[in-house]
């Protein structure tokens, strides 16, 4: 996966099964443009080259002719030194432009959808892109011949050549920006394959018309404003008599050219307009729809190794796109020994709970409803079932090992799981914990290794996004204990999770339990670094539990 508006189908989601993730967004101008930005500092976190710059070679030559001259002083002189010479007339003479390398930078892309039809796994897309900031270089500057015919035999042949320095002209994004059409398919099949099936740049050429006079140019090798000096013409030397020479340097042709290099420029860049047809514009276009895209996003840390692979994607409106991911996790250790396949290595606790079929649709309604209220343009919402296979990961990975040795506790079979049943910024985190004692005093006697307490823990939690080092991190972090001592005593059966203590003293170990888990207080459950969401505001975001079973980051552009 390398390009932009297919790094939209990164993240994915839709439909009424399980998804991991889920992605949705409005379809419309503002929200499209702001996600394709988006979109391109994602590609370029995950090491994946955003090319909308580059060189090609055009091997091109743009000529006119100098008819409208000849009332210029200029002109007079310079055709009357040339006539006198050769004796040629310079009414059909033209001037030949050859153009040999283009560099081009394009510093944004907007899109505007204008249909978007949705039938899965096929996509058809027709929008209108915008190319703002276009720069573009002439690296090895411009040669320039005038041509004139031989009367007798009519062919064509050069009297002058000359060089015009390196040029940069840079389109300022004051003017309309450079726009075309474009058709294209996308269908799903493990990877994603982007089918172009129309794209029109004709209309380059009449854009550069219109505002050639307000294009920045400029002579890279003295890097200030184009002018005569930037022009250099060859010195032609000629034999008169057979025994006397004569050097002509032919400088009245400069400034010839030089008042007449917006005319050259108007249509040497009207002819590069038409040529993007066959050299730039499929670049640009294979950079930004690519014909065949990696369709996983890999996330790995020290800790924890992650890919996100899609898996879908629907219409749920017609202003809406959603699209639908899975997330495979394991830990890095055993990403190493088993690379990409780790995960069918790994065994995950079966869901803490079931949802019906009515549930997971009115997950998705609630992110449709949010987005055509306006209340946000984007939405990221991730599944209860993926965020406690990720604690499970967290646990697997050792990360919970120090603090919980600290209070001699461990993880019981149960493990640790996280709840989305209400709407709330503080969902509840259960765990199922294993206490064997400080081995002191009757703790030695009465809790150890071979008599351990087993007992629940219910905690609230708080959600943030919060950058550390300027990388994002989505931050679950424990509160307060919430249970009770009946809670800590009899357990909790609805999540199956049984509390062992030892007859008799139930109570005064409930007590001691609450009074030690205080500690929790604050203490990180979940800190999932997202570096490929680098230099991507997060702080016109919102995070909030479902009551569905899910956990939405609302997002404002």
């Amino acid at each position: 996966m390398n390009k932009t508006l297919c790094a939209l189908l990164f993240f994915s989601s839709v439909h009424v099964h399980a998804q991991d993730l889920i992605l949705q967004t409005r379809v419309e101008q503002n929200t499209l443009t702001n996600l394709i930005d988006k979109t391109r500092v994602v590609l370029k976190n995950n090491d994946i080259a955003d090319q909308l710059s580059g060189r090609v070679d055009y091997d091109s030559d743009a000529s006119f002719t100098i008819d409208e001259l000849v009332t210029s002083d200029n002109y007079r002189k310079f055709a009357a030194a040339f006539t006198s010479v050769f004796g040629l007339d310079l009414k059909s003479a033209k001037i030949k432009v050859g153009i040999s390398k283009i560099d081009y930078k394009i510093n944004k892309v907007r899109v505007k959808p204008i249909n978007l039809q949705v039938n899965d796994p096929v996509l058809d897309l027709h929008l209108t892109a915008f190319l703002d900031g276009l720069e573009i270089a002439l690296p090895t500057g411009l040669k320039i011949d005038l041509i004139v015919t031989d009367p007798k035999s009519k062919k064509e042949f050069s009297i002058l050549s000359g060089q015009v320095n390196p040029i940069a002209l840079t389109v300022p994004n004051t003017i309309e920006p450079i726009s075309f059409d474009v058709d294209f398919e996308t269908r799903r099949d493990q990877d994603f394959y982007y089918t172009l099936k129309n794209y029109n740049l004709s209309s380059i050429p009449g854009m550069v018309n219109r505002n050639i006079d307000k294009f920045a140019i400029l002579d890279l090798n003295k890097n200030k404003r184009f002018s005569a000096d930037s022009i250099s013409v060859n010195p032609i030397t000629i034999k008169l008599n057979g025994m006397f020479t004569r050097t002509l340097t032919f400088d009245t042709f400069k400034p010839i050219v030089q008042k007449k290099m917006n005319g050259i420029l108007t249509k040497i860049f009207s002819e590069l307009g038409i040529s993007l047809q066959k050299s730039i514009g499929p670049k640009i276009l294979s950079t930004i729809f690519t014909n065949k895209s990696r369709s996983d996003l890999i996330i790995s840390n020290e800790y924890l190794y992650t890919r996100f692979l899609t898996s879908g994607f629907s219409q749920p409106t017609s202003s809406q796109l959603s699209l639908g991911i899975t997330g495979e996790l394991c830990t890095n250790s055993l990403f190493q020994k088993e690379g990409d396949q780790c995960q069918q290595k790994m065994s995950f606790p079966a869901p803490i709970r079931s949802f019906s079929d009515q549930d997971r649709e009115n997950a998705t309604n609630e992110i449709s409803t949010s987005l055509a209220s306006g209340e946000s343009d984007m939405v990221l919402s991730l599944s209860e079932e993926y965020l406690n296979r990720f604690i499970h990961t967290t646990i697997r990975a050792e990360l919970w090992n120090e603090a919980l040795q600290e209070q001699h506790l461990s993880v019981g079979p149960k493990g640790a799981f996280i709840v989305f049943n209400q709407k709330t910024r503080n969902p509840e985190l259960f765990l199922d914990l294993i206490y064997s004692g400080d081995g002191k005093g009757v703790q030695k006697l009465l809790i150890n290794n071979r008599k351990p307490l087993r007992f629940p823990l219910r905690i609230s939690t708080d959600l943030e996004f919060t950058n550390q080092d300027n990388i994002p991190h989505l931050i679950i972090r424990a509160k307060e204990v919430v249970s009770g001592l009946d809670e800590i005593i009899n357990g909790i059966p609805e999540y199956e999770l049984p509390s062992r203590l030892i007859p008799g003293v139930r109570k005064k170990i409930a007590r001691m339990i609450l009074e030690m888990s205080k500690t929790v207080n604050g203490q990180t459950v979940v800190d999932l670094d997202l570096p490929v969401l680098k230099d991507v505001e997060l702080s016109n975001s919102r995070l909030e539990a479902s009551a569905f079973g899910r956990l939405n980051l609302f997002y404002r552009f």
